[in-house]
């Protein structure tokens, strides 16, 4: 399993650094096409958008592995270690439930759009709305990872509290 998450962890950084310098470079040109030869291409600013999103929806998934996201921890610095564990669970199934909150709003909104066309592309939204949802499964895997990695290393109890 260990091979796998490692696996799976190198392939969700790589896309999203693909996909960060495809957007760049994108942008880029774009910018590049309009100041220099005053004229623009139509899909490109539409795939920027799209490369975007994408980007910041797996970069979420990819910053819980990594203990990237904001979070406030002078509270728990001071306290017990078996307090810290109480917090930090229901801080996890805290997240774990807006991931499928998420998950669910985001295939109920993919389905409401399932005619819609994006204007330059003609991609149908449901399909780029899709991603809502698979990124909230990758967030829960990962906060299901991180619970698992703190409740057995990080904040395990010590030999002389059991």
């Amino acid at each position: 399993m260990k091979t796998f998450f490692k696996w799976y962890d190198l392939a969700l950084k790589a896309l999203v650094s693909v996909l960060f310098c495809a957007f760049t470079l994108l942008c880029f040109t774009d910018v590049l096409d309009r100041y220099i030869f005053k004229s623009s291409l139509p899909w490109a600013s539409e795939l920027c958008r799209i490369f975007f999103m994408v980007c910041c929806f797996l970069a979420s998934a990819v910053c819980i592995m990594s203990r990237r996201h904001v979070s406030i921890d002078i509270l728990t610095q001071n306290l017990p270690k078996s307090v810290v564990r109480l917090l930090s669970a229901f801080s996890y199934l805290v997240c774990i439930f807006f991931c499928v909150c998420l998950a669910y709003g985001g295939v109920l909104y993919s389905q409401a759009n399932a005619t819609q066309l994006s204007p330059a592309l003609q991609l149908p939204m449901s399909k780029i709305y899709l991603l809502i949802p698979v990124s909230a499964v990758l967030m829960i895997i990962n906060f299901i990872r991180m619970m698992v990695l703190d409740f057995t290393v990080t904040y395990a109890p010590d030999k002389k509290e059991g």
